[in-house]
């Protein structure tokens, strides 16, 4: 069956090396990775000539794509058919700075926005269930809110609340708080922007603290188990439904961006690919699919599908 791919401890902390190495040691390892064997495709958006730039991706078990954009004029939440036709969109007036989409195992679609910490849960077709809202320290600050959000088992929500606050909050499925950890810092459980969180199938905690460049792990407690360092902005962690997990980063020196795939118990990589723009945020579809967000300097939405070759 074809299995496709759309466009994207010292003992607590294990380091790529026993030095860090600097990004130009770091990109030579990853140019030396294995290439994902993947074509891309780049999706017409005919239908929605308003889309601005993409900060998230997600689907559903029908392919639908549901993307999360920043359009000057037009809904942030714009939903697309696998062959980029428009189904429905919403969420005008709704964002100041749309940040990170994903659909929970009921169907339902979850967006962030990174400015004023709020959490909208709506149905498939845009229906608001849910609002929720998390404390901002600092009004005077574009970034200043909440980032991703993973689903636990039980209904529990986990929100990566990355930019002022560097922690990481549980909700419940009312949106009432149950526990929260992490603070901003360099050091292991610390968040220099906690950007992305991803649920494992061991129920591990993933979470991409972007500034420090590494992938944390944390039990459902929020007990750190490990912490791999990636010398790098490491933006997002997803995982598809076989477990396979993957990263997206960006290297600074020489501004580079790439997915990479990782082993999930010991963070080593196994394959990469190169992308044009940023991967903001990662998702992967039931179908196996990684949608990276792409956001690209320009104004324009580019969604971008990368397919596995047979």
């Amino acid at each position: 069956m074809r299995h496709a791919v759309l466009a994207l401890f010292l003992s607590c902390v294990a380091p790529l090396s026993a030095q860090t190495p600097s990004q130009n040691t770091f990109r030579a390892r990853l140019e030396q990775l294995p290439i994902m064997a993947i074509d891309s495709v780049a999706l017409p958006l005919p239908l929605y000539p308003v889309l601005g730039r993409v900060s998230a991706v997600t689907a559903d078990d029908r392919g639908n794509l549901y993307i999360l954009n920043r359009a000057a004029d037009g809904d942030p939440v714009v939903v697309l058919d696998p062959d980029g036709r428009l189904l429905r969109s919403w969420g005008k007036g709704l964002f100041t700075m749309p940040h990170g989409i994903r659909i929970d195992p009921a169907g339902n679609v979850w967006t962030v926005d990174a400015n004023t910490s709020k959490i909208y849960k709506f149905n498939a077709a845009g229906g608001l269930l849910l609002q929720m809202q998390l404390e901002r320290p600092r009004e005077d600050i574009e970034f200043c809110g909440a980032t991703d959000v993973a689903f636990l088992p039980d209904g529990h929500v986990l929100v990566s609340d990355g930019y002022c606050n560097g922690r990481v909050v549980e909700l419940n499925p009312d949106g009432e708080r149950v526990r929260e950890w992490g603070s901003r810092g360099r050091e292991p459980g610390q968040f220099r922007v906690a950007h992305s969180i991803a649920l494992g199938p061991d129920q591990v905690v993933y979470v991409a603290d972007r500034e420090n460049g590494r992938l944390q792990r944390f039990d459902r407690l929020g007990r750190l188990l490990g912490v791999w360092d990636y010398v790098s902005q490491l933006y997002s962690v997803a995982f598809s439904r076989e477990g396979e997990l993957y990263i997206s980063l960006r290297l600074t020196e020489e501004p580079r961006n790439y997915i990479v795939r990782i082993d999930p118990a010991t963070g080593e990589m196994l394959e990469r690919t190169s992308l044009n723009c940023l991967g903001h945020e990662l998702a992967v579809s039931p179908g196996g699919a990684l949608l990276p967000g792409l956001l690209c300097p320009d104004s324009t939405g580019h969604v971008l599908l990368y397919r596995r070759r047979d």
